[in-house]
């Protein structure tokens, strides 16, 4: 009885943690976008909300337990121009975005490998993005720009 409780505290407390860390990923990167495309972005609040997206993003990983069904999509990890951030920036805002709305994650009753694939590449590739736009946002020059491209 009691290793039935403690299985099912566990499983509960898994659960919370992918729905909190899930929702967060998703909050994060819409207010990334929203304050770069406002220009209300700077140096400081980029650092601090890409280590924010990349938390959340590498706690998520070992819960989806995906395998290996994916791998981190090519980007360019040389950001230093206005243009080089504004384009990681709507990048990894997209990402998530995907990532948030991957059938894979939203029904448990058909395991598609294609869809799953799709997720974990979205996921690896957040974590990585997220990681450059953290080491490099002391350089980022501000956004300039104010409109979607």
């Amino acid at each position: 009885m009691i290793q039935i409780n403690q299985k099912e505290q566990e499983k509960a407390y898994v659960h919370e943690q992918f729905t909190r860390n899930f929702k967060e990923l998703q909050l994060l990167g819409q207010g990334l976008l929203k304050d770069h495309e406002t220009g209300k972005l700077n140096a400081k609040k980029l650092g601090k909300t890409a280590k924010s997206i990349n938390r959340c993003a590498r706690t998520l990983k070992p819960i989806l337990a995906l395998g290996d069904l994916g791998e981190e999509q090519n980007f360019d990890k040389e950001i230093g121009t206005s243009d080089e951030f504004d384009s990681s920036i709507r990048k990894l805002g997209t990402l998530i975005w995907d990532f948030a709305h991957n059938p894979a994650l939203k029904s448990s009753k058909v395991f598609n490998t294609k869809l799953a694939a799709r997720a974990q590449s979205d996921l690896l590739t957040i974590i990585e993005l997220s990681k450059v736009l953290g080491d490099r946002s002391k350089t980022y020059p501000g956004s300039s720009v104010t409109t979607q491209k």
